[in-house]
């Protein structure tokens, strides 16, 4: 583990386990007071998003992003690959996230995970365990497909899938789509791919917290009013939750949200400060998969974000103290 002293010369860690060597750096351009536009949820080719990592961040330095993250989920294939492309003057800052798919008796939740260890760690070990968990899904929704509504794929296709660096929902729904089975991605998730019944073990919220907690990250709730599906919770339901969260070790909400409307990210900035919690924004950008643009984690909510920017930065540097 790396930790910045004053004056120390800025050093590079290395991941031996992702593409590119995976190399993190930290330069003096990219100290928090520097910050201003951020965005720190976003995908790539690496799950469900349409970009390249190369792409992402030629978009990321178009949008004037001065500090981001990638959050692939259940991955982190691309964050080494990613932070080896940067340059040395800091512009933008990169911090290595995740984002765990999770559910238990309660409901679904996302979890995002910022500056944990990637190499021999938890999150790299639960981040696998979750890939072979894709896999077997991506294999059943298609094998319902076949039997519930008789759409078929040749087994190159099938293949095809399986390759996919995280094969999801958004995959199968691109082949759907490809056979006119169904008019749009959309319809092919609400109308076909949801209707899939199964049940396979899931991650808890619990046990996401815990690993990224013990990889030496930050975990923080993603786009806390959102529930299921369509699901939106009440500011009460979402209160609830995030105090049964916190008892697990939970230390960040994601209050700045492309889907909030003004009076959701007050409320969760409001909730953030008064417990003690890490306030972070993110867009939840995938390229042509959802039409959601880079970078927007406050529109129409301007103001509240200018006043909330400093909290962001020490967020930031909670996470450069961790690397």
């Amino acid at each position: 583990m790396l930790y910045l002293q004053k004056n120390e010369p800025l050093r590079p860690f290395k991941n031996p386990n992702v593409p590119n060597g995976g190399f993190m750096q930290k330069t003096a351009k990219a100290f928090p007071a520097d910050i201003q536009k951020v965005d720190f949820h976003m995908h790539s080719g690496f799950s469900d998003g349409t970009d390249t990592v190369e792409a992402l961040l030629a978009k990321v330095k178009k949008a004037g992003i001065d500090a981001f993250s990638l959050t692939d989920h259940d991955s982190f294939a691309g964050c080494g690959k990613l932070a080896a492309l940067l340059p040395n003057d800091g512009a933008p800052y990169f911090m290595p996230g995740i984002e765990f798919s999770t559910e238990d008796e309660h409901g679904k939740y996302h979890i995002l995970g910022y500056g944990f260890r990637m190499e021999h760690s938890e999150v790299a070990r639960v981040a696998a365990y979750c890939h072979e968990n894709r896999i077997l899904r991506a294999v059943k929704r298609m094998e319902f497909l076949k039997e519930a509504f008789g759409f078929t794929f040749s087994d190159n296709e099938i293949q095809a899938v399986l390759r996919q660096n995280n094969p999801g929902k958004p995959h199968i729904a691109h082949l759907c789509v490809s056979h006119g089975y169904a008019e749009s991605l959309t319809d092919a998730i609400d109308n076909y791919l949801s209707k899939y019944p199964g049940k396979e073990e899931k991650l808890t919220p619990r046990q996401a917290i815990r690993t990224i907690l013990e990889s030496d990250g930050v975990p923080v709730l993603a786009h806390g009013f959102f529930g299921s599906g369509a699901q939106r919770l009440s500011e009460e339901e979402t209160a609830q939750r995030i105090h049964r969260l916190k008892t697990f070790g939970l230390q960040g909400l994601e209050c700045f949200y492309s889907g909030f409307s003004e009076k959701q990210a007050a409320f969760l900035y409001r909730f953030a400060k008064e417990n003690k919690l890490f306030i972070t924004a993110g867009s939840d950008y995938h390229g042509a998969n959802k039409a959601i643009g880079l970078g927007t984690v406050y529109t129409d909510k301007d103001s509240l974000f200018s006043d909330a920017l400093p909290a962001i930065r020490q967020f930031v540097k909670a996470v450069i103290s961790r690397v």
